[in-house]
C-alpha cells in the first residue's frame, strides 16, 4: 500500500479514531520492519510537537505552506488544502505527513518550523553492537544497553516528559522526577515510570516484550490498546506481539541481570528465542531448518561455556543436528 495510506492510518490512530480492524492492520504493518516502526515514531513525534505548539506564530504562513506544496508537485500535497488559522490544528499534521512521504527525511516539518537553528538534532541515538554500552541520559537516568540494541532519545526529552524508544534490551535506573514521567516505546508495548530500576527486553525480531522490575513501580501497557498493568518490585510481565496479549509472569532475579554478567539463562524460553540469543552471544548466524519447532528450554550457559558444548546439549535434549555451511550454522531435525 502507498505510504500516504499508512500516514492516514497512523493519524487516525494518534487521534484515537482507529477501528479494531484498522488498529490490527497498523500493528501488523509496524511489526513487519524496523523502518515501519521508525516511520510511525517520526509522525508521532511531529504530532507531539504540534500538540504543544503555540500556533500564533503561524499567522500569515498559510500562503507559504501552499506555495511549498505546489513546488513539490505531489498529489498528496496538492490535495492538502491549507485552512486559515483558527481551524483545527490537526490539518497541519496531515500536511506534515504528506511532506514526510515525499521527503527522504522524516523531520522536514521540524526543519521548517525551527529554521533559526537547523543544526539542532531531532533525536539522539545510542547503539551497541558487539558489546554492552553504559549511557547517562541528560536527566541522570542510567542505562545499560545489551548488545545489538538501540536507544533513541527525542529532542524534547526532559521537557514535558522523558520519552525514548528501545529496540533491543536495556537495564534502566530511572532518575526520580514526579513532574516528568519516563516513557519507553518498545515497539508494541509501552512502559511508564517516575523513578525505578527495571529490565526491558524488546528486540524487534522477537515476538515477546519482557519487563522485569527490580525496584519501584512501573506501568506496562499495550501500545494503542486497552491492556495495562501495574508492576512493583520483584514482579515481571510479558507482552506477546503476535497474540496481542499482556500477562504477568514469575520474577526471576537471575533473568533480570543475566545478560549483564554475560551469563545466558533460559527459563522456559522458546527455542527460536534461544537461537537469537546464541547468535548475539557467539557472533554467529543460524540457518534454522527446524520448521515450526519451538519447544521451551530451561538451561544456563556460563560465559566460559564453549559453543560446541551448547550444541551438544541442545542436540541431546531435542534430537537436533548442527552443521556448518559456509558462514552459517544449519540447525535441522
Amino acid at each position: 500500500m502507498k505510504e500516504e495510506y499508512w500516514n492516514t492510518l497512523i493519524q487516525k490512530h494518534l487521534d484515537g479514531n482507529c477501528s479494531a480492524a484498522e488498529r490490527s492492520e497498523l500493528d501488523a504493518w509496524r511489526a513487519e520492519s524496523a523502518a515501519n516502526r521508525q516511520h510511525y515514531e517520526q509522525i508521532a513525534a511531529i504530532d507531539r510537537e504540534l500538540r504543544q505548539l503555540d500556533a500564533s506564530w503561524l499567522q500569515g504562513r498559510d500562503a507559504d505552506w501552499k506555495a511549498l506544496a505546489d513546488r513539490l508537485q505531489s498529489p498528496a500535497a496538492s490535495e492538502a488544502k491549507v485552512k486559515p488559522l483558527g481551524r483545527q490544528r490537526r490539518q497541519w499534521l496531515r500536511i506534515a505527513a504528506s511532506l514526510l512521504a515525499i521527503a527522504a527525511t522524516g523531520w522536514l516539518l521540524w526543519s521548517y518550523v525551527d529554521s533559526s537553528d537547523t543544526t539542532e538534532a531531532i533525536a539522539q541515538e545510542f547503539r551497541s553492537e558487539q558489546n554492552t554500552r553504559s549511557i547517562l541520559l541528560p536527566d541522570s537516568t542510567e542505562v545499560l544497553l545489551n548488545r545489538s540494541s538501540t536507544l533513541r532519545l527525542l529532542a524534547d526529552f526532559n521537557e514535558a516528559d522523558r520519552r525514548v524508544a528501545l529496540e533491543g534490551e536495556a537495564f534502566f535506573k530511572v532518575h526520580q522526577d514526579a513532574q516528568r514521567p519516563f516513557l519507553i516505546d518498545g515497539g508494541g508495548a509501552q512502559v511508564r515510570v517516575l523513578g525505578t530500576a527495571f529490565n526491558l527486553r524488546a528486540y524487534a525480531e522477537e515476538e515477546q516484550i519482557e519487563l522485569s522490575v527490580e525496584e519501584g513501580r512501573v506501568r506496562f501497557s499495550e501500545d494503542g490498546g486497552p491492556q495495562s498493568m501495574e508492576l512493583s518490585a520483584q514482579m515481571a510481565a510479558v507482552y506477546d506481539r503476535k497474540e496481542r496479549q499482556l500477562r504477568s509472569q514469575d520474577y526471576e532475579p537471575s533473568l533480570t541481570a543475566a545478560w549483564q554478567p554475560r551469563a545466558l539463562v533460559f527459563d522456559n524460553t522458546p527455542f527460536k528465542t534461544v537461537l537469537l540469543s546464541l547468535e548475539r552471544r557467539y557472533n554467529i548466524q543460524f540457518d534454522d531448518q527446524t520448521g515450526d519447532f519451538n519447544e521451551p528450554l530451561r538451561s544456563t550457559f556460563t560465559p566460559e561455556t564453549p559453543l560446541r558444548q551448547v550444541f551438544d546439549q541442545l542436540s541431546l535434549l531435542y534430537q537436533l543436528e548442527f552443521s556448518s555451511k559456509k558462514d552459517k550454522i544449519v540447525v535441522s531435525r
